[in-house]
């Protein structure tokens, strides 16, 4: 999760891109009219709501959508939480993300099931290793258990050195748990901390759950991110500065 769940031309991603607050264009995927704030595009009655970066560029990013239900034909409006993957609002209800098609007389929604979602891995990932272990569905049955995995999704992991791991943004954890749980709850409920009444571990028994944890974690190939992983990122960062500073040199 995280990024644009949508197939865009690269021409109209260039052109979200370059336009100015207080700008209108028309496009064959509908009129771009960028706002103070935001950037929105129309497709018949629908529109889309387009992130924009903090230097103030739209980003080819839907952030909201007022559009069609695929399935059930229902208008309605889909947010994304400013992760990029949206979701069908249905207040209450388990939500399952969806892609969106765009043309210039609708925005149809098309919703995602669980196992669409979450993938078998074919490389370490670890949202869809967890989805997919016996083992976690069998302790996230636990409502404590739950809460201490939730929160320490938040935080990364890294596997082999090489792939980092972890919930991109709070809707993504509450997702994970509430798929795996499969109780009918909201993802957006765990974000909001509605459950936080039911979390009845005392501190030893939270410390217990979350060595249970980690220790699922350490044997699906990952651990906790520590200062070694830091240091090697920001050296990493260093030499990509590096060979970019030498290439412009060069050309």
């Amino acid at each position: 999760m995280g990024q644009s769940n949508l197939d865009l031309p690269e021409w109209f991603q260039e052109t979200l891109a370059a336009l100015p607050a207080g700008e209108t264009i028309s496009t064959p995927e509908g009129e771009i009219r960028s706002r103070d704030g935001e950037a929105v595009t129309h497709h018949g009655h629908h529109r889309v709501y387009w992130l924009r970066t903090l230097s103030g560029r739209c980003a080819p990013v839907p952030d909201a959508a007022t559009c069609v239900h695929a399935s059930t034909g229902v208008e309605g409006f889909a947010s994304g939480f400013r992760t990029g993957v949206l979701y069908w609002n249905q207040p209450g209800k388990l939500k399952n993300p969806g892609t969106l098609r765009i043309s210039e007389k609708a925005a149809v929604f098309e919703e995602c099931s669980a196992e669409e979602e979450y993938p078998v891995p074919d490389s370490p990932h670890l949202l869809r290793q967890l989805y997919h272990s016996p083992k976690f569905r069998s302790l996230v049955a636990d409502i404590n258990f739950a809460h201490v995995a939730y929160g320490n999704l938040l935080n990364n992991f890294v596997h082999d050195e090489h792939y980092l791991g972890g919930a991109d943004a709070m809707i993504d954890a509450g997702d994970l748990i509430a798929k795996t749980r499969n109780v009918g709850e909201n993802p957006r409920a765990w974000e909001y901390g509605n459950f936080e009444s039911s979390f009845k571990a005392t501190s030893a028994e939270r410390a217990a759950l979350e060595e249970e944890f980690l220790t699922l974690i350490r044997e699906l190939g990952w651990r906790p991110v520590d200062h070694r992983d830091v240091e090697r990122i920001r050296a990493d960062i260093a030499a990509f500065e590096d060979a970019r500073v030498g290439a412009s040199s060069s050309a």
